[in-house]
């Protein structure tokens, strides 16, 4: 077998690897899309959910899911990506911020999660949450 024999091998192989990867990757809990977190701790032991609600509709987000363990949004989709599912599951006393790509297959993100978990980091500290 010659050499251009052996590249066409390993990179169909590499190829089918890959779509296998994407499409039963979840079944794994393996993801690809963008994502970034952080954790903001409350000033009062209950949770703000008014203050949520009220910096998800100033950030313009549409909220998704609202239960006793967590609050979801979703953003608009932009040039930079097909939206973002924001999430607060809430722990002791604050709350860890998720934010990522709403689009499965989407692994660059141009600094947009972050830029939404420091955003809303920074937007409910400023309403006193």
């Amino acid at each position: 077998m010659d050499l251009t024999g052996i590249f066409l091998i390993c990179g169909f192989s590499f190829v089918i690897f890959v779509l296998l990867a994407v499409t039963f990757g979840r079944m794994f809990g393996w993801r690809i899309a963008a994502k970034s977190e952080g954790f903001i701790t409350f000033s009062s032991q209950h949770v703000p959910r008014a203050k949520i609600r009220e910096a998800f509709t100033d950030r313009g987000w549409i909220l998704v899911r609202d239960q006793p363990g967590d609050m979801m949004a979703r953003t608009k989709a932009s040039w930079r990506s097909w939206g973002e599912f924001v999430t607060l599951r809430f722990r002791d006393n604050g709350a860890v911020i998720t934010s990522e790509s709403s689009f499965p297959f989407q692994a660059v993100d141009y600094g947009k999660n972050q830029k939404n978990v420091l955003g809303l980091m920074e937007l409910l500290k400023n309403k006193g949450a």
